[in-house]
């Protein structure tokens, strides 16, 4: 998620001066990692929620994400 984030934020950047061709790449590219951090907050959400689990969760890690924020925090 957070390599998706980094991706995300170093695209935004170039896009300011990107020309129209390559802001059109970089659109695409921005909705493609954002439909994937979605869903990778969506597999951490669900594992996390999963009772056998718990006796292994790290207790410094969160225990959903939010996948409307725009940076994760993989603590608590």
């Amino acid at each position: 998620m957070q390599n998706a984030e980094g991706t995300i934020q170093v695209l935004q950047e170039e896009r300011k001066t990107a020309s129209e061709t390559r802001t059109t790449q970089i659109d695409q590219s921005i909705t493609a990692l954002k439909a994937s951090r979605i869903e990778s907050v969506n597999d951490y959400n669900s594992k996390a929620a999963q009772e056998h689990r718990a006796p292994f969760r790290d207790k410094d890690l969160p225990y959903r994400l939010d996948a409307g924020a725009e940076r994760t925090t993989c603590t608590n």
